[in-house]
């Protein structure tokens, strides 16, 4: 997949998707941003073209990080906003941490931003090679139906899966038809590679360190935008945030979880444009 130039006027602003999504899955959210942003979006390494990497090959998020790193300076992209859901709101911090020149402002909705208590607890999981069987989400992207009949079959079944409840059935159609691609005996097939996406779940947590490390050099204003309905075991870090960098502002929206961009796209891009009119 190439990278997405969704167009848009004014400064440039580079948006992250999350692991198993693609670029025009946010697309409900994106449309929210064009009216004042030049939008763009460089897919993360599983959905390069002609992928001949191996998940194995990344131990950590970072390289990611350096991937988006070298698409922005490819491109001669400079002093740009960076914006990014889940893992991408990460690696965009990790961007600005490592090269501050490239982003004037940094937003991250709901990154995956662990608790030291939570990193302790997985560093154990982690060397004892029980992250499969600790990870609830490893063993069902594992068994992850890929190939349908169509997209419509995409959006039916996914309609019926609690972690898509909160999404419309406008905005979960769109999210479906983002998500697949055509074969040649006609059905679709998801275009995410889940054991590229079991990887990236697996190894998460242990670039957590470094951000708690380096977050304080951050230079860039940053917004933190939290769904208010959190979902059940899952480890808030906004405290550890606040801490290392008083001045960052964290936002919550009503009626989202972790999947906030996609189930309430206009307040998550009305959020985003209020901290930017006032940041960058």
């Amino acid at each position: 997949m190439e990278s997405a130039d969704f167009g848009g006027s004014g400064p440039t602003l580079h948006f992250a998707h999350a692991n198993g999504y693609t670029p025009g899955a946010y697309a409900p959210l994106i449309a929210t941003l064009t009216p004042r942003y030049r939008v763009i979006s460089s897919p993360l390494r599983p959905l390069w073209p002609e992928n001949s990497r191996k998940p194995s090959e990344i131990n950590d998020w970072s390289p990611l990080a350096d991937d988006l790193i070298a698409f922005l300076d490819e491109r001669g992209e400079k002093n740009i906003i960076g914006a990014g859901h889940s893992i991408g709101g990460v690696i965009t911090l990790l961007a600005a941490l490592r090269r501050p020149e490239l982003f004037r402002a940094v937003a991250m909705i709901d990154p995956v931003l662990f608790p030291y208590s939570f990193l302790f607890a997985w560093l154990i999981i982690d060397g004892l090679n029980l992250v499969q069987y600790a990870h609830p989400l490893i063993p069902a992207t594992l068994r992850r139906q890929c190939v349908f009949e169509s997209a419509a079959e995409v959006y039916e079944s996914y309609r019926r899966k609690p972690v898509f409840a909160r999404m419309s059935d406008e905005n979960l159609h769109a999210c479906a038809e983002a998500l697949v691609r055509p074969r040649p005996d006609g059905k679709v097939e998801l275009i995410y590679p889940t054991d590229w996406e079991a990887r990236i779940y697996s190894i998460g947590p242990r670039v957590d360190w470094l951000v708690w490390r380096e977050l304080r050099k951050l230079r860039a204003p940053l917004l933190v935008v939290r769904g208010s309905e959190r979902e059940a075991g899952w480890p808030d870090a906004t405290e550890g945030i606040r801490k290392r960098l008083p001045h960052a502002e964290i936002r919550f929206v009503e009626g989202g979880g972790h999947l906030a961009p996609l189930e309430k796209p206009k307040e998550v891009g009305g959020v985003i444009q209020s901290f930017l009119e006032r940041a960058a």
